[in-house]
């Protein structure tokens, strides 16, 4: 008897949603990480399915990423004088730039994490993930940057990180 009840509960145990598949939203933080979650319903492919679910949260976590580097130039900006910010609004389109190379360069450093199918419905959701130590890694190649913005995200991205995590929660 115990021996059946403990393979029920092991069943039902396996089929509970993980934590990352009940966020409210496609992306989300979490320790110094961005993440970014796909779904979509079943379809007849089960590659197709892995693939598109995947797609979706790449595209999730790339959605969080712009709205961090948004953030992120905000706070440089505010440590500029009025002639440095003057400077830097004419010479260079900052925000665009990074967001540009989120889109190409970061894309491919994003990790598919974990994948989980819903038993009742087939639905099928990917975990995508990038650290922001890597998104910092991948800024400092960027050479349309100002020395002055790389550095300044060196110094200060986790603190950004972190005030931008309180914004969004």
């Amino acid at each position: 008897v115990f021996g059946v009840i403990s393979l029920a509960l092991a069943g039902c145990m396996g089929h509970a949603r993980p934590d990352w598949v009940q966020k409210n939203r496609g992306a989300f933080l979490n320790k110094q990480v961005f993440y970014g979650v796909g779904k979509i319903s079943a379809t007849q492919s089960d590659a197709l399915l892995k693939m598109t679910a995947e797609k979706m949260a790449q595209s999730e976590l790339v959605r969080i990423l712009d709205a961090f580097i948004v953030s992120l130039i905000k706070d440089y900006a505010q440590t500029l004088s009025e002639a440095d910010l003057k400077e830097f609004n004419e010479t260079q389109n900052a925000e665009r730039v990074l967001k540009t190379y989120a889109t190409t360069s970061i894309l491919f450093h994003i990790a598919h994490i974990k994948s989980w199918t819903d038993p009742k419905d087939g639905t099928f959701y990917s975990l995508a993930r990038l650290t922001l130590g890597l998104f910092k890694e991948e800024i400092a190649d960027a050479r349309e940057l100002s020395p002055a913005l790389k550095g300044f995200i060196r110094k200060n991205a986790k603190e950004s990180f972190d005030r931008f995590q309180m914004q969004i929660e």
